[in-house]
């Protein structure tokens, strides 16, 4: 059964006045496609990674929660480096100075993104993104298995889908 999620927690948004959204795609479609350029320039692209589980973590460098959410997300990515699961970092923020300083001070070492187009850019309008943190975690067919703004949520569902 396919339902939307509608966020309820407390997150980081732009304009800190609009209401939480609901979640354009649905839990148990396939995620749609993105592409996303690393610092160098290099894009990478959601649907390279299938055969794999993945963590994507939509944030900004601008957001306390976000920064504060850093640490876990990186704590869990080491602790799944050998277990079949990729972690990406989607940084939808237009300030890329910013951005690389927050990751180089969070000691972020998995794959790290920018979309300086922010929440106007096609991946934030695709997925509904409104406000960050936005966490998906998707199965090896990349279809989407939660949303969530908190990396325990994230953890709680690797550790009963790997382990």
């Amino acid at each position: 059964m396919a339902f939307a999620l509608i966020f309820t927690s407390q997150a980081c948004k732009k304009d800190e006045e609009s209401s939480t959204p609901e979640v354009a795609v649905k839990i148990g479609a396939i995620a749609p496609d993105f592409s996303v350029a690393d610092e160098s320039g290099t894009f990478y692209k959601l649907s390279d990674q299938r055969g794999k589980y993945v963590v994507v973590d939509f944030w900004a460098a601008w957001c306390g929660i976000c920064r504060t959410e850093n640490p876990k997300m990186q704590a869990l990515y080491t602790e799944y480096t050998d277990k079949n699961v990729e972690f990406i970092g989607v940084c939808l923020d237009e300030n890329r100075e910013n951005w690389q300083s927050v990751v180089v001070a969070d000691g972020l070492t998995y794959l790290q993104l920018i979309d300086q187009q922010a929440f106007s850019s096609e991946v934030a309008t695709t997925y509904g993104i409104q406000s960050v943190p936005f966490m998906m975690l998707l199965d090896t067919e990349g279809k989407i298995i939660t949303f969530t703004s908190r990396v325990s949520e994230i953890e709680s569902w690797l550790n009963q889908e790997i382990n």
